[in-house]
């Protein structure tokens, strides 16, 4: 089953610009030939439409205002309003972004599978890509194991699972205020711990071969390996 890479997208400075591109030149070269991803899709925080457009991605507004027209497997669904952090664990556009799944229904952005990987986010082993691939059912959340919860920044998300979202106590409008972690109150149907990953660049841990994925990659400077 074939499904598109979806994540949240804020792009405030030319540092933040630099980070979405290495990471989109590293999904275009190691984990699109394996994975088989029709498109990648930002869900964009209102970000200056300067930096969308030297992404090279075709824009779209929540309205469907085309703003740019680019690539045909990179585009970007820009909100119209801006949500800042009002605190540590407020993140109200990472909410708004996952519970808009079930609302692609019908539109050009529906897929029967969703894999969400976060920008700071890369799969280093193929043998982790073909996991992915072959999961396809359910709501399942990759065991971290730094910090020993299942992750808000790498999922998979089927079809079947969609109604999860539709059903959780925030679905409707309640995320706007949320302020706890993502980790305990996303729903799931597993927590997947066959394979190593976690946030290690956290603690300054470079990427080692026991390690299927990592996230938290934030500095230009972290060297990121794709095994073959």
């Amino acid at each position: 089953m074939s499904g598109s890479v979806i994540l949240p997208c804020y792009i405030y400075d030319k540092n933040s610009y630099r980070r979405y591109v290495r990471w989109i030149r590293y999904m275009d070269k190691f984990i699109k030939p394996h994975l088989g991803y029709d498109r990648i899709i930002l869900l964009d925080n209102n970000s200056d439409i300067k930096f969308l457009q030297k992404l090279k991605a075709t824009v779209h507004t929540e309205d469907n205002e085309c703003l740019a027209v680019g690539r045909n497997d990179l585009f970007v669904y820009r909100y119209n309003k801006f949500y800042g952090r009002t605190g540590h664990l407020s993140y109200p556009y990472y909410w708004r972004s996952v519970y808009q799944l079930p609302k692609f229904k019908g539109t050009f952005y529906q897929s029967d599978k969703y894999y969400w990987i976060d920008s700071d986010v890369y799969i280093v082993k193929p043998e982790f890509i073909e996991h992915i691939k072959n999961q396809n059912t359910g709501f399942i959340r990759y065991m971290d194991r730094k910090y020993q919860w299942g992750e808000s920044i790498l999922m998979t998300i089927n079809r079947d699972s969609y109604h999860l979202l539709t059903e959780h106590e925030i679905a409707n409008g309640g995320w706007l205020n949320r302020n706890d972690e993502a980790e305990s109150t996303l729903p799931k149907t597993l927590i997947d711990n066959t394979f190593n990953g976690g946030r290690y660049p956290e603690e300054g841990k470079q990427q080692d071969d026991s390690m299927y994925w990592i996230g938290q990659v934030n500095s230009k400077n972290y060297k990121v390996k794709f095994n073959e």
